[in-house]
């Protein structure tokens, strides 16, 4: 039997919590993954001169949960989200063991996330850092991972897809499915809808054929080769976990985007043997390991633990945006709800596990000023609004085309009003009876064709 030690920081199996009428929710034994010595990549400082030019790391759900003020520690009281590891293999019959629950069925698991720079939730100043109609870059990727290496020789590989589109009903990149038709009670009506990336080739049988089915003008494949430095050193119940810079080109993101990266773990033809017995086991000593394996760092629900439909908590979804994590999991998709249920052509984003995948994205946009020497744009009154507020903004010279517009959070016009031949002067404009969402908007004054932006609540 060949076995696969990958040794006590913990584990969750990658069950999909989205089926009409089954739910997989059991949470198999594991411990707080020891993070202490991965850093957060620092988040760039925003040039105050240039108010849209910046640089910054990004971890979206880990971000969204420090401005959402869930305990990342793993702690089994209150809201808590704990790190583990996510066992990743190409055939479908590898198993993982552990004392209580025995032996089960790794399969095929896809990690991935969803990032939405247009939240609010991603930084402590509330405020997003991308508005709309902003374009940015995609600079650099890290995936926070273990990978255990015993064949030095083998060239495992890492497959990592980036896609990238709008998200509208006819997004090139991502689907939406309605959380009606995807969840029961009581996440049936947590929001409208869930983003899901587009794929191809998914089945339940061994091996993973899936793929993106995104074009190249809206999707990068990059297989990176995991070096002998990637590796972790294993010992008794620990886990070693690294940020493994993924190597790229910088990637254009057009404006009113949302990018997402999801992985998969591709070992060396001949490095193991298809329906074999492989195990990941986690307890008791290491012993002698034959086949090299990777396991993907995510958070994962701690507590409310997750022991009923109940007690799953909105702790890694974007109330806003549509930040989140996703995985895809062959036994869940396929064997437990069947192929034609639409999982073949959709990875759904997830409730309860959430991959650590940092972005580093920048922009020197510089089309959205919070300073115009010709005009200014002024802070609603009142602000946040219940069902009517003021907008002011001043002229400092005439103007030929003046346009006030409200974009909610997703980068969608709600509202827009138009004015030509404008003198200087002072200007009032009340906004009432709007069907806005409660939530959070962008009021944005243009000037013939320049912009200044303000955040507006609606409650």
């Amino acid at each position: 039997m060949k076995k696969i030690y990958v040794l006590a920081a913990g584990l969750i199996l990658s069950g999909s919590i989205i089926g009409q009428g089954v739910l997989n929710t059991k949470v198999y034994p594991k411990q707080k993954a020891d993070l202490s010595h991965v850093k957060r990549p620092v988040t760039g400082v925003r040039d105050q001169s240039k108010s849209n030019t910046f640089a910054a790391w990004v971890e979206p759900v880990g971000d969204l949960m420090v401005q959402l003020s869930i305990d990342e520690t793993g702690a089994s009281t209150g809201n808590s989200q704990a790190s583990v590891v996510v066992c990743m293999y190409q055939d479908s019959t590898v198993t993982q063991s552990d004392p209580t629950n025995g032996t089960m069925a790794v399969s095929e698991v896809m990690l991935g996330s969803v990032l939405d720079p247009n939240s609010q939730f991603l930084q402590a100043s509330l405020s997003p850092y991308i508005t709309p109609g902003q374009p940015y870059y995609l600079d650099s990727l890290e995936i926070l991972g273990s990978y255990v290496q015993v064949n030095t020789s083998a060239m495992d590989t890492l497959y990592v897809w980036i896609t990238w589109g709008d998200t509208t009903t006819s997004s090139a990149a991502f689907g939406k499915l309605k959380c009606s038709t995807a969840f029961n009670a009581p996440l049936s009506t947590f929001r409208y809808e869930v983003m899901c990336n587009k794929v191809t080739g998914a089945k339940a049988g061994p091996g993973n054929a899936m793929k993106s089915t995104v074009s190249g003008t809206n999707m990068k494949l990059i297989k990176y080769v995991l070096q002998s430095t990637d590796a972790s050193t294993v010992a008794t119940n620990a886990v070693g976990i690294k940020a493994i810079n993924i190597p790229m080109t910088t990637l254009s993101i057009p404006a009113n985007n949302i990018v997402s990266c999801y992985y998969e773990f591709v070992p060396q033809a001949g490095s193991y043997t298809p329906f074999s017995s492989c195990s990941f086991a986690f307890s008791g000593a290491p012993t002698s390991q034959t086949v090299n394996g990777f396991a993907g760092c995510a958070w994962q629900q701690s507590s409310p633990a997750v022991d009923s439909l109940a007690s799953f908590a909105n702790q890694q979804i974007d109330p806003n945006g549509w930040n989140m994590g996703m995985d895809y999991n062959s036994y869940q998709r396929h064997l437990a709800y069947g192929a034609t249920s639409g999982w073949n052509t959709i990875v759904p984003g997830n409730l309860i596990l959430a991959p650590q995948i940092y972005y580093k994205i920048s922009s020197n946009f510089e089309g959205v000023s919070e300073i115009n020497n010709d005009f200014m744009l002024m802070q609603n009154q009142p602000n946040p609004f219940t069902t009517e507020t003021t907008v002011r903004y001043k002229l400092n010279k005439s103007a030929s085309d003046v346009a006030v517009q409200i974009y909610d959070i997703r980068g969608v016009k709600m509202y827009e009003k138009t004015e030509k031949n404008k003198q200087s002067g002072v200007y009032s404009l009340n906004i009432s009876d709007v069907n806005f969402a409660s939530g959070v908007y962008f009021c944005t004054l243009v000037v013939d064709g320049a912009k200044v932006t303000n955040k507006i609540i609606k409650q």
